[in-house]
Order: structure tokens, then C-alpha cells, then sequence
């Protein structure tokens, strides 16, 4: 049986909806053009390879915003994870600008939500702030 909105595999049935922001390193205001269409893509074909569904994925000079739906056994924690090594792995190579960086992301750094409906934009960017104050 295939419960609508729902994602379905051989150990459980869930809809788990995570609204997910990152900071890019020192808080550069990078995240534009092509480097921004190279990390959609990015981000896009490695939830497509883990059956986790992008519904919104949204970004700002220096952080960006996804909303993903993800299989039950996946913590925000490890969807950000695997999100942010996808979508920085081989464009240090292919964009000049991100030689300069020690990293392209915050490295440990994430906010996580699992509410539902609108994003929780003040709270985002509340934590962008917060990061901006933060020297690492």
C-alpha cells in the first residue's frame, strides 16, 4: 500500500520533513551564479541517490535553506552531513573563489527545525546572526 507524501522502504513507512540552514565559511557572500546552480544540483542529486525528497531549497549571499524529507533512519545531523560534503566536494576545483576558503561551510555548524508548514525564516536567520558574531 502507498501512503501519499510518504516515504516507504523495506523497514518503515515515514514522513519526516526537516528545515535545514547552513552558514558558508567566515560568512562569505558567495553563494550566487553558477556556484549556487552547481550546489542545487548537487544537493538535489544526492538526496535523489537517498530516496529523500528536496520540497523547497532556498539561498542567501552567504547561507542557504533546504527543506528535505528523509527516510526515518536519517538524523538532521547526518542529512546535513552528507549535504554539505556533496555539495563541496570538486567545486574547490571548478570555482576559483572557493580556493580562498579553508572550507566551503560552516564545519560543524546547522540549524535544524522539524516543523511543519511555513519556515521558521526568523528563526534562520537568527542563527545566520549568531554565526556573523562567531569568528570560527
Amino acid at each position: 500500500m502507498v501512503i501519499q507524501n510518504y516515504i516507504e522502504n523495506e523497514k518503515s513507512t515515514s514522513l519526516i520533513t526537516y528545515c535545514l540552514a547552513w552558514c558558508v565559511q567566515r560568512m562569505r557572500p558567495i553563494l550566487e551564479g553558477v556556484l549556487k546552480d552547481d550546489i542545487a544540483q548537487a544537493i538535489q542529486a544526492t538526496c535523489d541517490k537517498k530516496s529523500w525528497k528536496v520540497l523547497e531549497l532556498n539561498f542567501s549571499p552567504d547561507h542557504l535553506v533546504v527543506r528535505v524529507q528523509a527516510t526515518a533512519g536519517d538524523s538532521a545531523e547526518d542529512v546535513v552531513k552528507i549535504l554539505k560534503n556533496a555539495s563541496a566536494a570538486g567545486l574547490r576545483q571548478k570555482h576559483a573563489s572557493l580556493r580562498k576558503l579553508p572550507g566551503l561551510w560552516k564545519s560543524k555548524s546547522f540549524f535544524a527545525s522539524t516543523e511543519g508548514g511555513e519556515l521558521p525564516m526568523e528563526q534562520i536567520l537568527k542563527y545566520c546572526d549568531m554565526q556573523k558574531a562567531r569568528k570560527v
